[in-house]
């Protein structure tokens, strides 16, 4: 979903004929890519993390540019902020649910900023402290190669589930922010 007065090339999406890729695109996108890393041979996959390896090594001067770029377009995007870094779009289904719902979450952007748990040095994406319920939105940087959440944010999401005993705590995938609606309202009971 794209902020009021962006186009999915700013945001560094994909478009057809100047038109932004739905989310369901987009969706369906991610599953083929994912079928293909599926099926691709060890020796295909060895050879693409070396060869990214090597990049990264010693980047080029256009690639250190554009890496600059792409970040200051991020900050700008992100209305300034730079930490924590937070996706724009789950902000948009979190107001959705907040304006269907007549209640107000702590999220980036609309909801006063993210929650910032300061015993535990962590953020929440969305903490609803009239509903107790907390709700993360994980993109891939939060999974193994294998598809299981990675050590640190399983010790996370443990430390906030016991920092917020009373609470409900919620995560989805990215590709699936639009069920954070249909989902909550089964799971909880609004008043």
């Amino acid at each position: 979903m794209l902020l009021p007065g962006e186009s999915a090339s700013s945001r560094g999406g994909f478009q057809i004929k100047n038109k932004p890729f739905t989310i369901q695109h987009r969706n369906n996108i991610s599953k083929a890519v994912k079928k293909i890393f599926e099926n691709a041979t060890e020796e295909w996959k060895e050879n693409r993390n070396k060869k990214l390896s090597e990049a990264h090594k010693n980047p080029s001067d256009e690639y250190r540019k554009s890496q600059r770029l792409l970040s200051l377009n991020r900050i700008k995007l992100n209305y300034g902020i730079v930490f924590p870094n937070y996706n724009p779009s789950a902000c948009e289904i979190f107001k959705l649910f907040d304006e269907k719902h007549h209640t107000h979450g702590r999220y980036a952007v609309y909801g006063d900023g993210e929650y910032e748990i300061l015993e535990l040095g962590h953020f929440t994406d969305y903490i609803n402290f009239e509903l107790k319920i907390i709700i993360e939105v994980y993109d891939s940087t939060h999974f193994n190669r294998d598809g299981t959440l990675r050590k640190k944010d399983i010790i996370r999401e443990r430390e906030i589930k016991a920092h917020f005993p009373d609470h409900k705590f919620y995560w989805f995938y990215d590709y699936e922010m639009e069920k954070i609606l249909e989902i909550i309202l089964e799971k909880v009971k609004i008043k």
